[in-house]
């Protein structure tokens, strides 16, 4: 590092132009390098949501699109309720790394603590991404979350499963604001998790609840892409 450091010193403006001249220009090729996409899910018509099924824990969560063409989303709300929308998928993550999706929230349930006990385990908008082996006996789980309170960063294991690993992404009221997210999902299996993935991803489900706080939560989801 030091190194590195003193050679800062030493070069030459002209150089210096140079060298930043250069890492501009791979950022711009970055940025315009052609993405490969598994899967995009943008939930603009109807069709939208063929392909995706509720998973019921507790009393059934209402999923249904709301807006018109461009400005369509899919709108989520629970009422004392648990359950998921997921969509089978079967891919490598090496292969498509990237997870993008853009989402705002509406309500927070209220919760009576701000911990990770099972009861206060609930979330206005989570993202779900399940490794699993072909018959889901062997699965690993890794949810995106938007907390009102939680800070940005904070790493938990679920109350329900050490299988199952939950990053909080988006933290505070959001304004009602639209947010879009970009993570490499491999990068966070092998940090949460401390080593690599050896199952596929299997499923990408969508959740809001609010069945342990007994509450109300509410949220919007748009545009969901898988892509390296």
């Amino acid at each position: 590092m030091f190194c590195a450091l003193v050679g800062v010193f030493f070069l030459k403006p002209g150089l210096l132009k140079l060298e930043k001249w250069k890492k501009i220009s791979l950022r711009r090729e970055k940025l315009a390098a052609p993405q490969k996409v598994y899967k995009s899910f943008e939930f603009s018509s109807e069709k939208s949501l063929k392909g995706w099924k509720n998973k019921i824990f507790k009393g059934k969560t209402k999923y249904w699109l709301d807006g018109r063409n461009s400005t369509s989303f899919l709108h989520s709300k629970s009422e004392d309720s648990a359950s998921a929308l997921y969509h089978f998928v079967s891919y490598k993550v090496e292969d498509y790394p990237l997870l993008r999706w853009t989402w705002r929230p509406v309500r927070f349930p209220v919760k009576k603590d701000n911990d990770n006990s099972s009861r206060e385990d609930d979330y206005a908008l989570r993202i779900y991404v399940v490794f699993a082996s072909v018959f889901f006996s062997n699965f690993r789980c890794i949810e995106y979350i938007w907390d009102e309170y939680l800070p940005v960063g904070t790493e938990m294991t679920s109350p329900y499963s050490d299988n199952i690993k939950q990053l909080i992404v988006e933290s505070g009221s959001g304004d009602g604001l639209w947010l879009t997210e970009e993570r490499n999902v491999r990068d966070d299996y092998e940090r949460l998790f401390g080593r690599q993935p050896k199952s596929k991803i299997k499923a990408i489900a969508i959740m809001t609840d609010s069945e342990g706080s007994h509450d109300l939560s509410e949220a919007n989801f748009r545009d969901i892409k898988i892509f390296r």
